[in-house]
């Protein structure tokens, strides 16, 4: 009988040894699923990061073509406005007055 309590005694403390190495494995799972989780999101921010600094300067790009066009366009209209000769424009501020005198 105390043959079968030793082994009984020895198989518990075999089935302990067991559950410690599977909770320090686990441990170690767990970690290093945390590490590669991590490593994961630090890559998505990167990846954000370079599109989101592509994205702006394309978005710079357009607004200083923009910006460029609409100054020609008021370069060219204020050139047009000058071309006006003064006489022309007294003949119309004569109209105006006329049309308002008529009312």
């Amino acid at each position: 009988m105390a043959s079968l309590i030793e082994n009984v005694l020895m198989l518990e403390g075999q089935a302990d040894e067991v559950v410690l190495h599977a909770r320090a494995e686990a441990e170690r799972v767990m970690q290093q699923a945390r590490e590669e989780a991590a490593a994961g999101r630090q890559q998505v921010q990167t990846e954000l990061e370079a599109r989101m600094g592509v994205f702006e300067q394309q978005a710079q790009l357009r607004h200083e073509a923009e910006l460029a066009s609409a100054q020609q366009e008021l370069k060219q209209a204020l050139q047009r406005t000058d071309e006006i000769q003064p006489a022309v424009i007294d003949a119309q501020i004569g109209r105006i007055v006329a049309r308002f005198r008529e009312c």
